[in-house]
């Protein structure tokens, strides 16, 4: 399974690099840059997790809480 990076810049300034989910790679040829995001925290266990990131206004297909 191939995983889209991201590199996220916050409002707050700090950038993150990440995956984001629900991305079915099609769109590969239009221009991702500008685009906002939704923060996604993937739960592995009771003690670990993961930021993940959505275009905002995808549909959910996830088991994720926002963050």
């Amino acid at each position: 399974m191939p995983y889209s990076v991201v590199l996220v810049q916050l409002d707050e300034g700090p950038r993150l690099l990440s995956n984001v989910v629900d991305f079915d790679g099609k769109d590969t040829e239009m221009d991702l840059v500008g685009r906002l995001v939704d923060a996604v925290f993937e739960l592995h266990s009771n003690a670990l997790g993961r930021n993940l990131f959505r275009f905002a206004g995808a549909a959910r297909s996830m088991a994720t809480i926002p963050a």
